[in-house]
């Protein structure tokens, strides 16, 4: 049971860690895909302003061709500045609401923003109004005034344009530099997971196979027949159960030797009463038969006796006829 809980503890571990190391590699990229979005930001801002839609100089090209432009071909180009104004406008609502770098977006919104707004408030305000009087003085001291805004624009474009490739070129650092930390993250942590598998591990399997070793040297001495050699205090792990089974496996053969052996010198002892029963009863037969033997040989002495005795009356009984015979004669 012990040992069965510690395998799993030990998954359980090995499981913490993998999210560990999952974790550790949605931070990388998580902080990888900041980077890259902070990347592409910063290059999105360059595209905004070179060229249009933030970077005003094709609205001011348009005004040097409404400068020149007939009253026929002039309504194309006001349909254009009115298209261009519109995705300058769109454009700035989505910076405004980006996450762009704060430094950055200050400078994109900041002094490019106030001379671009100051050329469209003119634009809107002063130059498209005399170009549909025909008011020639207003026309070219609006056009004026709209080329100073343009170019302080375009002073504030060059700033931008500086302040947002140091941010792309930054963003590329901070993303490299991410990707390394996150493969030294993931490294680390698959080091310390290894190190905390073994440490968990070798315990559990070195006491495995030392009770395993327990075990085989305990079953080759009851084969042997030694019924008395030491077993181990059995753990709560399967190992120390089979070293208990063992345990009461030995007694259980020790107990039955024992009857074994008893029943044995009880069988001996029977055997040795049996066998002194038939001695006493052979030495009861020989005595039978020596006194038979000796009514024997007294029979076969009176019966020589009787034959004796019969011989010599006989001989007796035929001297006596001799005699008779001599003496009639």
């Amino acid at each position: 049971m012990f040992q069965g809980k510690a395998l799993i503890t030990n998954q359980i571990s090995i499981l913490l860690l993998l999210l560990l190391i999952v974790g550790a590699g949605l931070y990388s990229q998580n902080n990888a895909l900041i980077a890259a979005n902070n990347m592409g930001l910063g290059k999105d801002v360059v595209a905004d302003i070179l060229p249009p839609p933030l970077y005003l100089i094709e609205a001011q090209l348009v005004v040097y061709d409404l400068l020149q432009a007939d009253s026929a071909a002039r309504q194309p180009l006001l349909d254009k500045l009115a298209s261009l104004k519109k995705d300058y406008d769109t454009r700035n609502e989505y910076w405004e609401l980006s996450e762009l770098d704060p430094a950055v977006k200050a400078i994109l919104l900041g002094e490019q923003r106030k001379h671009a707004d100051l050329f469209w408030a003119e634009v809107q305000n002063q130059f498209i109004p005399a170009i549909r009087s025909n008011n020639v003085d207003g026309i070219s001291q609006s056009a004026l005034r709209i080329r100073r805004h343009y170019e302080a624009h375009r002073e504030g474009v060059n700033t931008t344009v500086t302040a947002s490739v140091q941010y792309a070129e930054n963003s590329l650092n901070a993303l490299s530099a991410s990707a390394k930390h996150g493969y030294w993250m993931q490294g680390l942590t698959a080091g310390m997971g290894l190190l905390l598998t073994l440490g968990l591990s070798i315990p559990l399997i070195k006491r495995f196979y030392r009770n395993l070793n327990h075990v085989q040297e305990i079953t080759a001495a009851i084969a042997a027949g030694n019924l008395t050699c030491n077993i181990p205090a059995a753990s709560n792990d399967e190992t120390g159960k089979v070293l208990a089974q063992l345990a009461i496996m030995r007694s259980k053969l020790h107990s039955t030797i024992q009857q074994l052996s008893g029943a044995s010198i009880q069988l001996a002892a029977a055997a040795e009463e049996t066998s002194s029963v038939t001695n006493q009863t052979s030495a009861s037969l020989l005595q039978q038969q020596s006194e038979t033997e000796q009514v024997a040989t007294a029979m076969n002495e009176m019966n020589a006796t009787v034959r004796e005795v019969a011989r010599n009356a006989n001989d007796a009984a035929t001297a006596a006829h001799k005699a008779d015979d001599a003496a009639q004669t």
